[in-house]
């Protein structure tokens, strides 16, 4: 029969498995926890709910600047995608409806040379914009795509206008929120 451990022992385990009960709970309750931001959700933001956002993002965040007479959507993914969406008078958040300007931002390795490469495709208009290029591919032309060198990040300018989308993103209105 084996002499059981001594008491020090036995409590130094019970404390150490305590210890990582704990860390695990509060592991826990930090990735869990409702901050109140809803992942993924639409909701309305204001310039400076903006410009909070900017600050508290991994990455830059893009815009086309003010606009009156619109609300912002605000729509920030768990997998860093985030979109301001240009609502107009009488439009709610969260309207499915693909008809509104949008200002997406998504974390894309290589974004700036996978878009020239795309520029040379038969079939796309670009531009350089403000030391970086836009590209529209005019099979998919309410999109127009920017990026700039050393930043892993593409930014998508949607409106169901594509001149409207190319005008906006071949201006070098594009912008980091500031």
């Amino acid at each position: 029969m084996e002499a059981s451990p001594a008491p020090k022992r036995r409590w130094a385990w019970l404390l150490a498995g305590v210890v990582v009960v704990v860390a695990i709970a509060a592991a826990a309750w930090l990735l869990l926890k409702d901050d109140g931001s809803k992942k993924g959700e639409p909701q309305a933001a204001t310039i400076g709910e903006l410009v909070a956002k900017q600050a508290s993002a991994s990455h830059p965040v893009y815009w086309v600047g003010p606009r009156s007479g619109v609300t912002y959507e605000l729509t920030d993914t768990t997998s860093g995608r985030i979109f301001v969406r240009y609502l107009p008078a009488g439009v709610s958040i969260g309207d499915p409806r693909p008809r509104f300007l949008t200002v997406g931002t998504y974390p894309v390795r290589s974004a700036y040379q996978t878009l020239v490469k795309l520029s040379k495709r038969k079939g796309t208009v670009s531009t350089k914009v403000g030391g970086g290029i836009a590209v529209q591919d005019l099979k998919s032309p309410t999109s127009v795509y920017v990026a700039y060198p050393g930043l892993d990040l593409q930014v998508e300018v949607y409106d169901r206008s594509a001149n409207a989308a190319r005008k906006l993103a071949f201006s070098g209105k594009v912008q980091p929120i500031r």
